[in-house]
């Protein structure tokens, strides 16, 4: 299982590798874990339109910044930064111990978690986050050994239709929203 809340805003000008440092310095007592990615690349979500990615290239100025991945003693919590982007992440990795927190949990922290962050811009005199989309993900796996798609998704699919010799491998539902 897992819950991502991702935040994008316009790119934050003087943002630099220097700030990614900083920030990990409020975080590092809840996220002592650091990793880095690349970029996420900045989207606005155009309804009506359906996105095909093309592949090209860019001409940068220097290197951009990574994207810093502040991530909990637990493995459970997970924050992500970018110069466009704060997301933040609960996952259920293999400590079948865990429960999922509940949203107002969840909620909570990723609003106490971004402010920490605004507020660190405010006090290096960057601009606030200008946001342009946000974006909430929730994953869930279903136990295909004990359960059975159409009794989970009951209205959406009908294995009836396919020969009962064929073995599903793997079953994926994307429903999005206009809000």
């Amino acid at each position: 299982m897992e819950v991502a809340v991702s935040f994008q805003f316009e790119p934050i000008e003087g943002f630099h590798i220097g700030y990614l440092g900083l920030a990990w310095n409020e975080f590092k007592n809840r996220y002592p874990k650091v990793e880095t990615a690349d970029e996420l690349p900045h989207e606005i979500e155009k309804f009506g339109i359906i996105s095909r990615k093309q592949k090209g290239f860019q001409f940068l100025e220097g290197v951009p910044p990574p994207r810093a991945m502040f991530i909990s003693e637990d493995n459970q919590y997970l924050i992500q930064l970018q110069k466009d982007r704060f997301i933040f992440n609960w996952r259920k990795l293999f400590d079948e111990s865990l429960s999922y927190p509940r949203y107002p949990a969840i909620k909570k922290m990723v609003l106490d978690e971004l402010e920490i962050f605004t507020s660190l811009l405010t006090a290096n005199n960057l601009e606030a986050p200008n946001f342009n989309q946000v974006e909430v993900t929730y994953v869930n796996h279903i136990d295909a050994d004990n359960r059975s798609i159409e009794h989970v998704f009951k209205d959406v699919i009908d294995q009836s239709r396919f020969s009962s010799s064929l073995m599903l491998e793997s079953f994926a539902i994307n429903l999005k929203h206009l809000i």
